[in-house]
């Protein structure tokens, strides 16, 4: 087994450097995303899955709809566009972030939306991808409801009772992936 120390010291050094986290009781973390882009070869792995995903959400001839809260730039919802043909709802807080993805990202399917994923609920979603922290990815899966979240890196919090399959999707990253069913009523 071969350990890449200089990608596990720059990962060691962004977790050190995160703010600490509000993990308790219903109260929201003071940080949601460590944004860092995804490599290619990651990138790759999990615009071929969710891809895969979305196929099976339009056998039925409708379009599927994705949703990527905390999408950065943009250039992971584009390239699920392109491949996946389904419609897109790239969510992000910084504007500036945003803005300078779409003039190098921009898809017709993608709808691009400044916003905090705490409070933006979609109507529906089929499929969601978020490369977030765990409260975040809690959060996600609380408003996303009936959907599939695929997850990079982090799962829900420790407490979170959802199942989730784990996919390797390198050496050192793994994709977790929840299968929500409809809320109880």
């Amino acid at each position: 087994m071969h350990i890449d120390f200089l990608e596990l010291g720059e990962s060691i050094n962004l977790l050190l450097s995160l703010p600490t986290l509000v993990e308790d009781g219903d109260q929201r973390p003071c940080l949601l995303s460590p944004y860092a882009p995804t490599d290619g070869s990651v990138e790759s792995s999990i615009i071929s899955i969710l891809a895969a995903i979305l196929a099976r959400f339009s056998r039925n001839g409708r379009q599927p709809i994705y949703y990527e809260p905390g999408c950065g730039d943009a250039r992971v919802s584009a390239k699920v566009a392109q491949a996946s043909k389904a419609y897109v709802v790239c969510l992000e807080l910084d504007v500036n972030l945003l803005e300078a993805g779409i003039k190098k990202h921009r898809h017709w399917l993608v709808d691009y939306i400044v916003g905090d994923l705490a409070t933006f609920k979609p109507r529906k979603v089929d499929v969601a991808y978020a490369y977030l922290l765990p409260n975040a990815v809690r959060i996600v899966l609380d408003v996303v409801e009936p959907t599939v979240l695929v997850s990079l890196d982090y799962p829900a919090t420790r407490n979170d009772p959802r199942e989730c399959a784990e996919v390797k999707v390198a050496e050192y990253r793994t994709a977790y992936v929840y299968v929500v069913g409809k809320k109880s009523s």
